[in-house]
């Protein structure tokens, strides 16, 4: 064979082996995928038969939950917890089964066990799983929660070499609980049921849990060896936050566990902490104590907005009525201005200016209704309708704390404490401490 005839017979013969080839690979892939075995998408199957929807409980009520249920092959597991409507957060204890049949007849007593519970909407989520698939149904019910009690409240005491916390329960009795060294506030989380101190002496925080009488060991915040002056600790919706010299904030919550960090960027420092609903604001200066600078922050500790500002800034008030809104209050002289802060972008503008108002702290008690007070008196201040009432004057050195449950307010000087009906503005009660008053928390049932 000449040259053209050889490439000729050999491209045929690549031609025919190409073409054997292809076809057995095709063989081969329709052979494997024969054999692989199909996946399931059936979804298992839940019926619940009880409870009925809106169905009302009481906490620690025993509920019957039952369901039908079944797959097209086989029920692997099957859950059932109790969660929130509002937050979809689980708040009661997951019962787990593991029927291994493709049907599976659910009945159990859900116990209702956290006496924190407050009334609200609830939802038995049912939950079934057959190795490859997850299915859920819904039993929504209404919750009775056991009212809300206060329970007395804790003083901090100044007894000059050192700081002393006492309890008064509800019978007006005290009794000394622990030393706190040279703290200058204490808070509470009721949930918890969790006393928080700062030692500024040592500059530790440390916590103690008053039911079961544990002591947690004070310890540095930010997880430091070595002393970070303390400057500001607040309690907002269950989380102890606390500020320190070098420009963190951490939070802390019931179990003494770090949930929450935020760092200063360059040389500021957080000297300031102000509750606005359930986040914070908190007030930035630099190392010389100006250049102040205002951030609203995330849960997770991320700045939401930033603002500068020159300004004294006695405390913001949040709005219900507008969640992105905010009052911002500003000491100027005897005068206080009030504005209209908005929480997205920093940006603040005019509202009210009230004469012969100056105060240092304020503590909100609805979207409209202030406690104002400075070292020697203590107001109530309406912004709505611009009612103000003098509830004491010519003190010395005013503390003021707010009872929730029972609105009213306690303003101590020195030994003595006064309370107030926050509604009628009557004296309603009195207590006499061993030292003179530092601080006022309230101890509450939940």
């Amino acid at each position: 064979m000449n040259v053209s005839t050889n490439i000729i017979f050999y491209s045929l013969l690549n031609f025919k082996l190409m073409k054997y080839f292809s076809l057995f690979f095709l063989f081969i892939s329709l052979l494997f995928l024969g054999c692989k075995e199909e996946k399931d998408q059936i979804l298992p199957t839940i019926s619940v038969i009880e409870p009925n929807d809106n169905s009302i409980y009481n906490v620690l009520d025993f509920v019957r939950v039952r369901a039908s249920i079944s797959d097209n092959e086989n029920l692997e597991e099957v859950f059932v917890q109790l969660e929130d409507l509002g937050s979809g957060r689980r708040v009661g204890k997951t019962i787990a089964f593991t029927p291994n049949s493709s049907s599976f007849e659910l009945d159990v007593l859900y116990e209702i066990t956290d006496t924190l519970l407050n009334s609200g909407d609830y939802y038995f989520r049912i939950q079934a799983y057959d190795g490859e698939n997850i299915n859920s149904a819904f039993a929504s019910i209404r919750l009775i929660g056991i009212p809300r009690k206060q329970l007395g409240y804790y003083l901090l005491l100044d007894r000059t070499n050192d700081k002393a916390i006492y309890e008064v329960n509800d019978n007006n009795q005290s009794a000394f609980l622990f030393s706190a060294g040279q703290s200058e506030e204490i808070a509470f989380n009721s949930r918890a049921q969790m006393l928080w101190y700062a030692d500024k002496g040592s500059e530790k925080i440390g916590a103690y849990q008053v039911k079961k009488n544990q002591d947690f060991p004070p310890r540095y915040p930010n997880g430091n060896t070595v002393a970070d002056p303390i400057l500001d600790m607040q309690f907002v919706n269950g989380l102890t936050y606390v500020s320190t010299q070098s420009g963190f904030v951490q939070a802390f919550n019931g179990n003494f566990s770090d949930v929450f960090t935020y760092k200063s960027s360059g040389n500021f420092k957080v000297d300031e902490i102000y509750p606005i609903a359930n986040r914070i604001m908190l007030r930035e200066t630099d190392g010389l104590g100006q250049n102040q600078r205002f951030l609203y922050l995330f849960s997770n500790g991320a700045i939401d907005s930033q603002s500068p500002s020159s300004e004294d800034v006695v405390g913001f008030g949040s709005r219900t009525s507008q969640s992105n809104s905010a009052f911002q209050f500003i000491s100027q002289g005897s005068d206080m201005e009030v504005r209209e802060y908005d929480l997205n972008s920093g940006l603040s503008s005019f509202l009210l200016q009230k004469p012969n108002f100056n105060f240092h702290s304020l503590i909100q008690i609805r979207e409209y209704e202030y406690l104002f007070y400075n070292d020697s008196r203590v107001v109530i201040y309406n912004l709505s309708t611009n009612f103000t009432r003098t509830l004491a004057n010519g003190l010395g050195s005013a503390v003021v704390a707010f009872d929730e449950v029972n609105e009213e307010v306690y303003v101590a000087d020195g030994n003595n404490i006064i309370l107030f009906d926050y509604n009628s503005g009557s004296q309603t009660g009195s207590f006499s401490a061993a030292f003179p008053v530092e601080d006022i928390v309230m101890r509450y049932n939940k």
